[in-house]
């Protein structure tokens, strides 16, 4: 393991047995509306100090998380579906039909979808590459959920395939506030 990976290892140790610790101390602290609290199987105890073997078996499941989520380097979970991306074919005519890609779920109007360019493959398919848009900096959005859409036209032949453009890996994440460069 290289020093950062072990320093991430040992970092994650350390907060979880602080974490641990201030458990063991403030389960002293009497509170009414804990004293009653049970799961189904009665094993949630909020008074019950925790001992020294469940501390390290909750360590040890920590340190295997980190270690099988070592190769999601995107910080998404593995299980969702890489881009909620959406293909609509709208027929305007008998040989020419709409395509339009939309993607919802964006946290602001300023964030959109645009195509990027259509590759014809023989077989009548056609590749519609397309890449995601941020907003403007320095301009002001209503924090809405809304969808970005972008559409084209083709001819109504071609079986359409969408793919994300090589080199836009994941949709941008900003970070609310202003920008310090």
């Amino acid at each position: 393991m290289g020093n950062k990976k072990k320093f991430a290892v040992v970092f994650m140790a350390v907060c979880f047995l602080i974490a641990a610790l201030s458990v063991y101390t403030l389960s002293d602290i009497p509170d009414p509306k804990l004293e009653n609290i049970a799961t189904a199987q009665n094993r949630f105890y909020p008074k019950q100090n925790i001992t020294h073997m469940e501390a390290a078996e909750m360590d040890n499941k920590s340190l295997r998380f980190i270690q099988n989520n070592q190769n999601n380097k995107s910080g998404q979970d593995p299980v969702e579906p890489e881009d909620d991306v959406s293909v609509q074919v709208e027929k305007v005519n008998d040989q020419v039909n709409k395509i339009v890609l939309s993607k919802s779920d964006m946290p602001n109007p300023g964030y959109g979808i645009a195509i990027d360019r259509i590759e014809f493959l023989p077989g009548q398919k056609a590749v519609a590459y397309y890449h995601f848009i941020t907003p403007e900096p320095g301009k002001m959005y209503p924090q809405v959920i809304s969808t970005a859409k972008a559409s084209f036209y083709l001819d109504s032949k071609y079986k359409v395939i969408v793919k994300r453009s090589p080199g836009q890996d994941e949709l941008p994440k900003t970070i609310p506030g202003p920008q310090i460069l």
